[in-house]
């Protein structure tokens, strides 16, 4: 009966040693199944952070390319702000050159005409001194003509074509063309009197031209006008 029943105990000890193998084992395959899952799991978070950085290291450098576009944008913008800027202000000054250089020709329109009306006035004073020598000259003649003849009754006179007025005698020998001449060779030295000499030749013209000599009455006037470019000139 005692054998029995210590049999009987060992047998059941003998299945509850299996039951609790069988159980150790069954968690322990449990434990090795979560063990995997977690491990896959972990994988997957792995590899998900790995795809996080990623994209969060192309999100930083998207964001610093466009700040960098920004700011090369915006320096853009400056550098045009800056461009128009000069732009603006060199079209200013332009308009205010224009201005300036239209005031300019008025001027020198103003001062040529001055310098023609005056050329015009002095040589008409010139010409009417040389009528008045002309005539002063004639009526000379003339009376020492009738003293001759009052005095002489078969005086020999001389044609009258064979005398040469005083006022009209050639004095200083200059020609218009020899004064233009010296105004095209001389003339840049004495920027501010071109357009006077210019003036003067102009109206000079009237009373000779080519290489003629001008008469003696304009001497005076010549070498006060032309002063300059006689004193410079070796002929």
């Amino acid at each position: 009966m005692r054998d029995a029943r210590k049999a009987m105990d060992v047998r059941r000890e003998q299945r509850d040693h299996a039951a609790h193998e069988s159980e150790l084992a069954e968690r322990e395959r449990r434990l090795a199944e979560r063990e995997q899952q977690v491990a896959r799991a972990e994988a997957r978070v792995q590899a998900a952070i790995a795809a996080q950085k990623r994209r969060l290291n192309l999100q930083a450098r998207s964001i610093a390319e466009r700040r960098e576009s920004r700011v090369a944008s915006a320096e853009r913008i400056r550098e045009l702000e800056r461009l128009r800027e000069r732009e603006l202000e060199l079209d200013r000054r332009e308009s205010e050159l224009v201005e300036r250089e239209k005031l300019v020709d008025r001027r020198n329109e103003l001062i040529v005409q001055r310098e023609l009306e005056t050329a015009r006035q002095a040589v008409e004073i010139a010409s009417r001194e040389t009528e008045t020598a002309r005539r002063a000259t004639e009526l000379a003649q003339r009376e020492a003509a009738l003293a001759q003849a009052q005095a002489q009754p078969q005086p020999q006179e001389e044609p009258w074509s064979a005398t040469v007025p005083v006022g009209l005698q050639v004095g200083l020998g200059l020609s218009i063309e020899r004064l233009s001449r010296l105004v095209e060779q001389r003339g840049g030295e004495h920027p501010d009197r071109l357009a006077e000499w210019e003036a003067y030749l102009v109206f000079l013209g009237e009373y000779a031209s080519g290489d003629e000599p001008l008469p003696s009455a304009f001497d005076a006037l010549v070498a006060d006008v032309f002063e300059p470019l006689l004193d410079e000139d070796p002929d």
